[in-house]
């Protein structure tokens, strides 16, 4: 583990805002975005751990997650230059509600340009289907929290492949760490083990993209 993940832990435990802003905002100079995310990610993570043992309390896990969702957005700058020749990417929390890894996944990639529709948190497969229609979404990434969310995906999967199958999906979230083989198991095309990873899925299934009214 890194300093700069010690340390943020080490505040996050304190919920001590002005700590973990300042440890944020350095490494986003000294390491740029893509860093900012990997340090938080890491984290956050320790921190689901320390309270799945029971060494973390349930308001110092929550108020963790909600400090860095505020801070997030300062942090990160927002861009409104899109570049449409990207494909369009969708993010969705699918069936939970814990939804501060597919933040800091969505503002990674806004700041990559990326075009981004953001489904919601909570969602279910009706809901994602509707919005790959309608806002012609190419790359799906999909995040989950608990394990039956996880195996619910593939239901999700077959539906796509049925109903959209020019969209890839990309999917993400304590389950997919835990288990190499679950990516196969649900059908999808890629999982990410953390919000590093995303930039090269991104890229290598960006390369498989027929761009409208052109060929490979």
């Amino acid at each position: 583990m890194t300093d700069s993940v010690q340390e943020l832990f080490g505040m996050l435990l304190s919920v001590d805002r002005g700590g973990i802003e300042q440890i944020l905002k350095r490494t986003m100079t000294e390491r740029g975005i893509e860093e900012v995310g990997e340090t938080l990610m890491k984290a956050m993570t320790k921190l689901g751990e320390g309270w799945e043992d029971g060494n973390v309390s349930l308001a110092q896990m929550y108020m963790g997650g909600v400090i860095c969702e505020e801070l997030l957005s300062s942090i990160i700058p927002e861009t409104d230059r899109i570049d449409n020749t990207l494909p369009v990417v969708g993010s969705a929390v699918f069936l939970d509600h814990h939804g501060l890894g597919m933040k800091i996944v969505s503002a990674l990639v806004r700041t990559h340009r990326y075009p981004l529709v953001d489904i919601g948190i909570g969602v279910n497969t009706d809901k994602i289907i509707t919005e790959i229609h309608n806002k012609k979404i190419q790359i799906l990434l999909v995040s989950v929290l608990m394990y039956p969310s996880a195996l619910a995906i593939k239901e999700l999967s077959k539906r796509i492949a049925t109903e959209c199958p020019d969209v890839f999906i990309a999917a993400g979230g304590a389950p997919f760490r835990l288990d190499s083989e679950l990516c196969k198991k649900v059908g999808v095309h890629r999982s990410a083990g953390n919000a590093g990873e995303i930039f090269g899925i991104l890229k290598d299934l960006g390369k498989n993209i027929v761009p409208e009214g052109g060929v490979l």
